[in-house]
């Protein structure tokens, strides 16, 4: 069956191909056996013994917390690897004593889920109708984004078939009720803390691809509906604060910040380098004046001689001279204050 897979915030992430599995259950009354129809769900407690896993039903775990499902999983049943958007993960079996999950090069953390439920409730999105019923699985993910793969899925003729997965979501907050500008930026968030932990693993390949994407056209689309001119236009619009011919010039000497911030761009750029070049001639570093000129930084100049008209020699002696220089050398407002604090006698 084909589903079209919405995840939290109410963006189409990407089109699942699952089919819906059936996950047997082996009960302790002998002779009976019940078949449970799934699409996801997750281990949340194991069976002390190495052998069995201990498997929770979602009801079961939210209104009675430890009471024992009746649904065992064998050591021995679990793949040899999942899918997750047509790449394929390899899965180990872990040397605890109960037994836990590791991936061999999963580009996410591998948890459990009596790990997540200690801080957060979650609930679990399943790809088309059916709700989760007694079978394990594993939980990956960070940050907002997890998912959960089912190796209990089973054909129907009982045979371990493959894994399909859905969508663990934070359950405190009701994202239908947010607003749809917060719906988009919190998603974005989201997708880009997941695509930085693969790019930081060295998980390339399609899954990489796949997330730049969308952070890429995401990001981009809120830049442009929320935050104004992007900083590619304000060498354009410049010149009405700093004026003439050279303004062109005169921008890259005060400069913007190499990695610019998306939330916090200006949208008043006039404003914005008029800022800076007081800033800068504040501290005596060079700047580019209202008119466009540009104006050198402050240094005290050596020594004259005696034949200096303005007397100098006598004006300003070398101790003086020193002090002026060191100030001029902090560049940084709050170090020139704290600078003349030490050295100004009253």
């Amino acid at each position: 069956m084909h589903f079209t897979y919405r995840p939290r915030y109410g963006k189409v992430l990407k089109d699942v191909q699952a089919s819906t599995h059936q996950a047997s259950g082996e009960f302790k009354d002998p002779g009976r056996q019940r078949i449970f129809h799934s699409v996801a769900s997750f281990i949340f407690n194991e069976d002390k013994n190495v052998q069995t896993w201990l498997p929770k039903d979602l009801d079961q775990l939210l209104k009675h917390g430890d009471w024992p499902s009746v649904n065992y999983w064998r050591r021995d049943e679990i793949p040899n690897a999942v899918w997750l958007n047509g790449r394929q993960y390899e899965i180990k079996i872990g040397s605890s004593e109960y037994g836990s999950f590791e991936s061999a090069d999963f580009p996410f953390d591998v948890h459990r889920l009596e790990h997540l439920l200690k801080k957060y409730k979650y609930f679990i999105k399943t790809i088309g109708n059916s709700r989760p019923a007694n079978s394990c699985a594993i939980i990956v993910g960070d940050n907002e984004l997890y998912y959960v793969f089912d190796p209990h899925s089973r054909n129907k003729k009982d045979e371990v078939e493959e894994n399909t997965y859905g969508h663990i979501s934070d359950s405190s907050e009701d994202e239908e009720h947010l607003p749809e500008e917060e719906r988009r930026k919190r998603y974005a968030k989201a997708e880009k803390v997941c695509y930085n932990r693969m790019v930081k693993s060295g998980s390339y390949g399609s899954i990489k691809t796949m997330l730049s994407e969308i952070v890429d056209n995401v990001m981009n689309r809120i830049s442009i509906a929320a935050e104004g001119p992007s900083l590619s236009s304000t060498a354009a619009s410049a010149s009405s604060c700093h004026g003439g011919d050279g303004a062109s010039t005169d921008v890259s000497l005060i400069g913007s910040p190499v990695q610019s911030n998306r939330g916090r761009k200006r949208r008043r750029e006039n404003a914005w380098k008029c800022n800076i070049a007081k800033a800068r001639r504040n501290v005596g570093k060079d700047y580019v004046s209202k008119k466009g000129k540009h104006v050198r930084e402050r240094k005290v100049k050596a020594g004259c001689g005696i034949e200096c008209r303005r007397k100098c020699h006598s004006v300003i002696n070398e101790g003086e001279r020193q002090l002026f220089h060191g100030f001029w050398q902090l560049g940084c407002v709050d170090k020139q204050r704290e600078y003349l604090d030490g050295v100004v006698i009253e």
